[in-house]
């Protein structure tokens, strides 16, 4: 809970948010994040995590701008990832974009945690982690095959490029971890990618160690289905 002099400096900042004139709204931002900051962080951690959650529903109305993040919801919350506090790593994986385009909060975090796919992995680790994670981390590696097939019948990307054979390896691993964790929400789009997906990364890779000069992948899939 804020005390009534940031409760009242939150709702003029609010209050400016709606009248959407920005020069306006991020001088009332600073000044709560100036009387937040001479305040005890712990104090206002409750109201912070309340407010990061409420964004991540969509049912908070008042956005949460970058100064906020870095000089307020990022140490509060960074206290409690050194912690291993699950709600505290869930959230920051929530804040996602921010924390990529704070490049000098992200250096607080170990180089893997840095991505809200890095968070919610961490997240997969600990125990009991929130039920909406993991179901975040399904839609993060069905996204991700997805993506990396929609160029079929041409080959399997890996980024914006055709996948190596070192790198088709390396997705076969992760599949095995994306159908391990769909056990445990069963979906027949899930369990279909994952089956494509399998077979495509094991064949374009073979093709990839294999072909020639004129080949294409298109070609050889057609003769070895053939």
């Amino acid at each position: 809970m804020l005390n009534s002099q940031l409760q009242h400096l939150w709702d003029e900042y609010a209050k400016s948010e709606r009248v959407r004139v920005r020069s306006e709204s991020l001088k009332k931002l600073d000044a709560f994040v100036e009387a937040a900051l001479h305040s005890d962080l712990r104090q206002i951690e409750d109201w912070a995590r309340d407010l990061v959650a409420k964004s991540s529903e969509d049912t908070e109305e008042t956005p949460i701008r970058m100064p906020l993040f870095r000089a307020v919801l990022f140490p509060i919350l960074l206290s409690g990832y050194q912690r291993s506090d699950v709600e505290s790593i869930w959230l920051l994986s929530r804040l996602s974009q921010l924390l990529y385009n704070a490049p000098d909060c992200a250096a607080l975090l170990p180089e893997s945690d840095r991505t809200e796919y890095g968070l919610l992995l961490k997240l997969h680790r600990l125990s009991p982690s929130p039920p909406k994670a993991g179901s975040r981390l399904l839609e993060i590696l069905y996204a991700r095959y997805e993506y990396a097939l929609h160029e079929l019948p041409a080959g399997v990307l890996y980024g914006h490029d055709g996948a190596t054979p070192d790198q088709c390896v390396e997705m076969l691993e992760e599949l095995a971890f994306f159908e391990e964790i769909a056990q445990s929400e069963p979906k027949v789009a899930y369990a279909e990618l994952i089956t494509k997906s399998r077979y495509h990364i094991t064949a374009y890779r073979e093709y990839l160690m294999t072909r020639n000069s004129e080949d294409t992948y298109e070609r050889y899939i057609s003769n070895r289905n053939a």
